[in-house]
């Protein structure tokens, strides 16, 4: 939304005498488009952050349930008979 209306005031601004309502509506569907490639570049980024989060996170825990495992190990049992 920003990007339209940025891009309708530049438009309308930049366009000849005659020629502003056109000038206005390519310049807004020009920020829109700009602002949409911007947005979609932000959300992917935040998508990436996401992911290698939740990667460290299990990479921790695993980290931790192996040194807990390796220190205290479990007692073992033995079958009569065997």
């Amino acid at each position: 939304m920003l990007g339209a209306a940025a891009g309708g005031l530049i438009g309308n601004r930049v366009a000849g005498r005659g020629d502003r309502l056109g000038g206005t509506l390519i310049g807004a569907g020009t920020g829109a488009l700009a602002g949409l490639a911007v947005g979609d570049a932000i959300d992917d980024r935040n998508d990436a952050r996401r992911r290698r989060r939740g990667y460290e996170e299990c990479r921790v825990y695993l980290d931790d349930y192996m040194n807990r495992a390796s220190n205290n190990p479990a007692p073992t049992t033995t079958v009569p008979g065997q």
